[in-house]
Parts: structure tokens; C-alpha cells; sequence
């Protein structure tokens, strides 16, 4: 037997404030290597409990990190059929998928496991739906269904590791009862299951219910551009216009061609849509980069030497007939 450490509880009720506590507690070093408990990373490479070639990169301390498998079926498609995977599993909102693991597992007597999707996949609104338990005698890679509840599409790479899987000993052998069980790949697995399979690809309420909110979006479209009224794509491509003009008159300002507020009186009237089209043309003009402060500079000069230097009477108009009798009389 290994070294024991015994504590003694005391008669006289509890400890005092401040004090330790003396509880009655056993503790054995061969508790540690206990025949029941979480297996570590290193008795789950020793019991060889994953059938895979170099599996022993995704061990953990006390689990093993699953990756996902090369074939799925997605239960709303139009046609569901088993498809292989590619770069990545493609999830949409409100749909589900029935996947496998990378991993063969393949468990002995008196082994169970339990395995479930990484926090960082359920935070981003998918909902991992497994059996309880993989008992003892599986042999086979692992199946489950994922369903996105988030409004965006979901993506998980294959052979990703999306999943953490545990093994256990149970207390004690699980024979008579012991059952062997082997299952190749998801085919195999949907042919066991082809009823309640079958259930679950039938179109939910959830895919009905989207389908039909599409068509009213189509209809409200179409119901738009048959009475005039602006779109979706027609609101987001005069954002654009009017983005490209602002950013025009920005460039006029730094020019230094027209003052700030005329600036922003012809960006108030670029957004009058009988006036957009000309204040466009206006900026399109100016906004050249043959127009510049340079220019500007030039052209007040030049109306600055047509007057007289230092003169700030103006120039009279020359007397015609009329106003030269105007003036005879005045002498008379």
C-alpha cells in the first residue's frame, strides 16, 4: 500500500476562528492511479484510443482535440446527399449539418467518451448536438449535428479542430453487456439512422419561414420599380454618387479654387436630384488637377492690372449727345 496521511476530526465541534481545520481525510497516493477517471494525454496515446496517423499532435493534457472529417450532409439543402467538405464547411443561418470526425476512435472495455464543440464555435452562435456517450467496444469516427442559430454564415475548416473529446474509466468492466460496434464512415452511420434521418432533412418550419420572407422581399422589389420608387441598389448607388461628389468639392476646397462656402451651397444643391447632375459636371470641371491655386492666383492678376494702380474712383462713362445739351442748358 502506498503512504497514507490521516487527519483526525475534532470532538469538541469546530475549529476555532483563525485556526486550520482538522477534517477526516484519507489521502492515498494509489488514489492517483485510481482504476476509474479522466485518462491523461499520455494513457490515451499509451491505450492507442485514436486510429489515425499522426493523431498524437492534437493530444491534451487530460483530452484530445477532434478535427473535422471530410464529408457532411446538410439537412436543408434542396437535394441533401453526403458532399465532401472542401477548404471549409459552409454553415448558413438556421441550418444544419450532420458531419464526422477526422478521428477513428476505437474504444475497449471498461472506456467511455465524451466530447463536445470548442467555446470559440459556440460563441459565435452554432449549436453542437451529440449522443451522451461513446461506449465501450466503438469503433469508428465520431457523428453529430451542428446548427447555426446566428444570423451570419459559419465557417469551419476541414480538419480543423472544432472539437474536444474526453475518455474515461468506468469502475468497473461494462461485460456481460460489453457490445462491439463498427461504423466506416457518415454513409454507414445515416443508413443506421435512415429514419430519424429522414425526419430531419424534411424542410423545417425555420427554412419555410425564410423561404417565404425571400419571396416577399422579391415581390416588395419588384413592387418598387414598378411604381418608381428607389431600391435597395439604387438607394446604395446614389450613397456612392454622392460620396464621389463630396469628395470632389473636397478636393476644389484644397485647391484653394472656390471659397468654403460655396462649397457647401453647391453640396447643398448637389443633393436636390434635378440639380446632381449639373453640380456634378461643375465639380468634374474645377476638380481637374489643371485648375490649381496657381491658376486661380493668375486670373485675379490679370483683373487687377485692367485698373488704374491706386485708383479707387471709378472710370465715368463717356458723355453722349444728350447729356452734353443737358449740360449747355445748365451753363445758360
Amino acid at each position: 500500500m502506498g503512504n497514507r496521511r490521516k487527519g483526525r476530526a475534532s470532538p469538541s465541534g469546530p475549529a476555532p476562528s483563525g485556526a486550520e481545520p482538522d477534517v477526516s481525510l484519507v489521502l492515498d497516493e494509489d488514489a492517483v492511479s485510481a482504476k476509474w477517471g479522466v485518462l491523461t494525454g499520455i494513457e490515451i496515446r499509451e491505450l492507442s484510443l485514436i486510429q489515425n496517423p499522426n493523431w498524437e499532435t492534437c493530444l491534451r493534457g487530460a483530452s484530445y482535440d477532434l478535427r473535422l472529417g471530410d464529408e457532411a450532409l446538410n439537412c436543408q439543402a434542396q437535394t441533401p446527399e453526403i458532399k465532401p467538405v472542401g477548404v471549409s464547411l459552409e454553415i448558413k443561418p438556421m441550418e444544419s449539418v450532420i458531419f464526422s470526425t477526422f478521428e477513428h476512435v476505437c474504444l475497449p472495455d471498461g472506456i467511455v467518451g465524451r466530447f463536445d464543440l470548442k467555446m470559440v464555435h459556440v460563441l459565435s452562435g452554432l449549436i453542437f448536438q451529440v449522443g451522451p456517450q461513446v461506449r465501450p467496444g466503438y469503433d469508428g469516427p465520431l457523428f453529430g449535428l451542428i446548427t447555426n442559430t446566428s444570423g451570419l454564415t459559419r465557417r469551419i475548416g476541414r480538419h480543423s479542430r472544432f472539437a474536444t473529446i474526453e475518455f474515461s474509466r468506468t469502475s468497473g468492466s461494462t461485460r456481460p453487456l460489453f457490445k462491439p460496434e463498427k461504423i466506416a464512415d457518415l454513409n454507414e452511420f445515416l443508413e443506421l439512422h435512415d429514419e430519424l434521418v429522414g425526419n430531419l432533412v424534411a424542410p423545417s418550419v425555420l427554412h419555410d419561414l425564410r423561404v417565404d420572407l425571400d419571396g416577399v422581399k422579391e415581390q416588395l422589389r419588384e413592387c418598387k420599380v414598378s411604381h418608381g420608387f428607389k431600391t435597395d441598389a439604387d438607394t446604395l448607388a446614389e450613397t456612392k454618387k454622392s460620396n464621389d461628389l463630396t469628395a470632389a468639392m473636397l478636393r476644389i476646397t484644397k485647391r484653394g479654387v472656390l471659397p468654403v462656402a460655396i462649397i457647401s451651397v453647391l453640396i447643398s444643391l448637389a443633393l436636390i436630384p434635378s440639380c446632381r447632375t449639373w453640380v456634378s459636371d461643375l465639380a468634374s470641371r474645377m476638380g481637374s488637377p489643371a485648375i490649381d491655386r496657381r491658376g486661380s492666383e493668375d486670373a485675379s492678376g490679370g483683373l487687377k492690372a485692367a485698373s488704374p494702380k491706386g485708383s479707387s474712383t471709378p472710370t465715368l462713362p463717356t458723355a453722349g449727345p444728350d447729356s452734353q445739351e443737358a449740360s449747355d442748358g445748365v451753363q445758360r
